[in-house]
């Protein structure tokens, strides 16, 4: 029994381990995306794949906040001391 609880408790520190990416980290992206793109950052050649992507986790973003709210998990809050960053609505940086 002993060596099942030493092969879970390995199991939860490597999880502990590896990088976190949560709903802000993803609404982040879509606000670089927007950012960069307003102020003239991709060439021509790039547009399509950059808006495809962009498209994408406009559309991932609400179905996830969806089932969160339905099962109640609020794991994307940020914690306080983490920089909040609201590009798309005056390009504005706080702390």
């Amino acid at each position: 029994m002993e060596e099942q609880t030493d092969t879970t408790t390995q199991i939860d520190t490597t999880l502990e381990n590896e990088p976190q990416l949560t709903l802000a980290d993803i609404a982040l992206m879509a606000s670089v995306i927007a950012v960069v793109s307003r102020r003239g950052g991709f060439e021509a050649g790039e547009l399509k794949a950059i808006g495809e992507l962009y498209e994408k986790i406009l559309a991932f973003l609400p179905k996830q906040e969806t089932a969160n709210a339905e099962t109640g998990n609020t794991s994307d809050e940020q914690p306080e001391n983490q920089l909040n960053f609201d590009f798309a609505k005056g390009e504005t940086v706080t702390q």
